[in-house]
C-alpha cells in the first residue's frame, strides 16, 4: 500500500490520480530501477573507456591537452546516451502500462472514497430555429 502510494505521489505518467491503476505504480518502478541500473552500468563501461583513451592520449600528448580535448568527447555523448535510454524507457514502461491497463481492464487505485462525485442526472435540450 505504501508502494503505491509513493507511485501514485510521483506519477510520472502524469495519470489523472482517480485513475491511477496498479499496472501504473509497477511501471513506475519498472522506470526507476531500470534508470538506476542502466546509469551505474554504463557509468561504469563509459569510465573504463575513458579511461583508456586518457591513457593513450598521455604517452603522445601532455596531460592538460588530452583533458581539454576529451572533455568534449566524454561528456557530451555521456549525457546524449544516458538522455535517449531515459526517454526509451520511459516511453516502454508508458506503453507497459498503458497495454497492461487495456488488456486487464484495470480499476483505478482509490484510497479515499469518492463522495465527490456529481450525479448529473437527465438533461433536456430543445433545439429551435433561428430565423
Amino acid at each position: 500500500m505504501c508502494l503505491i502510494y509513493f507511485a501514485k505521489k510521483i506519477n510520472i505518467y502524469y495519470r489523472d490520480l482517480d485513475k491511477f491503476t496498479k499496472a501504473d505504480a509497477i511501471s513506475t518502478y519498472i522506470f526507476i530501477l531500470s534508470m538506476i541500473l542502466v546509469l551505474v552500468f554504463y557509468t561504469k563501461q563509459y569510465y573504463i573507456i575513458v579511461k583508456y583513451d586518457l591513457e593513450n592520449c598521455e604517452k603522445e600528448y601532455s596531460n592538460n591537452s588530452c583533458l581539454k580535448t576529451e572533455m568534449s568527447y566524454i561528456i557530451v555523448p555521456y549525457i546524449g546516451i544516458i538522455y535517449s535510454f531515459f526517454q526509451a524507457i520511459y516511453k516502454g514502461t508508458d506503453i507497459l502500462a498503458f497495454l497492461a491497463n487495456c488488456i486487464c481492464c484495470y480499476q483505478p487505485v482509490n484510497f479515499e472514497p469518492t463522495s465527490h462525485s456529481v450525479d448529473i442526472g437527465q438533461t433536456t435540450i430543445e433545439l429551435s430555429q433561428i430565423k
